[in-house]
């Protein structure tokens, strides 16, 4: 028996599909296509697309360091606000710079920059 004589049998698994459905599957895979693309190009470029996301990441880092520096100005000012409550002596050196006030024997002598 030779290879002319074997006659192939359709498999019952695969079908040939008529050329209306080839036309319809790829009718399908092209508004797929179509719908990703889109889809993606409201992702990028989008009212809330990467441009606004990297912006808001950008503010968002300032503002978080904003608040490290303001924390630690809160820290240094607490400590201020310690020394002046237990140190007699602070008090009265933030009074002599700060107010110009001095003792009843003392004389404040103020010095203008020159123009």
């Amino acid at each position: 028996m030779s290879d002319k004589d074997v006659q192939p049998r359709p498999s019952p698994y695969l079908r040939l599909l008529p050329p209306a459905a080839h036309l319809a599957r790829s009718t399908a895979t092209l508004v797929l296509a179509v719908t990703a693309v889109l889809l993606l190009l409201v992702t990028l470029f989008g009212s809330n697309g990467l441009g606004e996301y990297y912006k808001l990441r950008t503010q968002h880092d300032q503002m978080a360091a904003e608040r490290e520096r303001l924390q630690s100005e809160t820290e240094q000012l607490k400590e201020k606000l310690a020394a002046l409550r237990s140190e007699p002596f602070a008090l009265e050196k933030l009074a002599r710079e700060r107010y110009n006030m001095r003792r009843q024997e003392e004389h404040v002598i103020l010095l203008r920059p020159e123009p």
